[in-house]
């Protein structure tokens, strides 16, 4: 008789890959920076010939980069972490906005002028939180519906 599946709370270093977007080789980098003494990415260790990455560990140093991006994520701190980070060009075709445009929302963001939907870096990489961008596009429709009152659409 099995239940129902669980979320593994050890995962494999192709599994964080997977889930923040980023490559394998930068994982790999980080951590040979990490042994070398210069901390980067989420804390690993060795399970065997194994490398692994605790579920808790790589929740906590995505909040330390959103933290950091000073782009604070109203999707931080969940409970469970999911594969729902979208690159910068996923975003610009999801929602169906230029790429340009993606890149001036964060322009004016980091200049004080909060456009857009938050966003960080995970290394050299842009990304967004989809709970971010879906609470964004929310926000979006009610203060449309509020500037064009009751009838409009």
């Amino acid at each position: 008789m099995t239940g129902p599946q669980r979320e593994p709370t050890v995962l494999r270093i192709e599994d964080v890959a997977e889930r923040t977007g980023l490559p394998l080789n930068t994982l790999r980098h980080w951590r040979y920076l990490t042994s070398a003494g210069t901390p980067t990415g989420p804390r690993s260790y060795r399970l065997g010939r194994r490398v692994v990455y605790d579920l808790a560990d790589v929740e906590a140093w995505l909040t330390a980069q959103r933290a950091a991006t000073g782009n604070g994520s109203a999707g931080a701190g969940r409970g469970t972490m999911r594969p729902t980070l979208l690159g910068m060009g996923d975003l610009a075709e999801r929602i169906g906005v230029p790429l340009n445009t993606l890149r001036y929302w964060r322009y004016l963001t980091s200049v004080g002028t909060p456009t857009g939907p938050c966003s960080y870096r995970l290394g050299r990489r842009v990304v967004y939180d989809l709970a971010d961008v879906e609470a964004w596009l929310t926000a979006q429709r009610a203060a449309t519906r509020q500037r064009l009152g009751p009838g409009g659409s």
